[in-house]
């Protein structure tokens, strides 16, 4: 299971944002350097061959307190 933050679009990536301050600005996080798109992600996953991935998206009528997940969260499952 991955979890990661994760926005609508293109991953967003900019290597020349270095600083903790500009990096929560940024990424929402002062040691993250880049966010991804859920898609983006499971692309990625899928050049390196892992053997299934599945992007699981919840809603309000699932029982994410068992997962801890918010209704608008997102997780990766992926199996080697």
């Amino acid at each position: 299971m991955i979890q990661t933050p994760f926005k609508d679009g293109q991953t967003y990536e900019n290597d020349t944002i270095t600083s903790p301050e500009d990096r929560l600005k940024h990424f929402g996080q002062e040691d993250h350097c880049r966010i991804y798109s859920a898609h983006d992600l499971k692309k990625r996953l899928e050049a390196t061959n892992f053997a299934k991935i599945k992007i699981r998206e919840f809603s309000n009528n699932d029982k994410n307190d068992i997962y801890g997940l918010k209704a608008t969260e997102a997780i990766i499952e992926v199996i080697k």
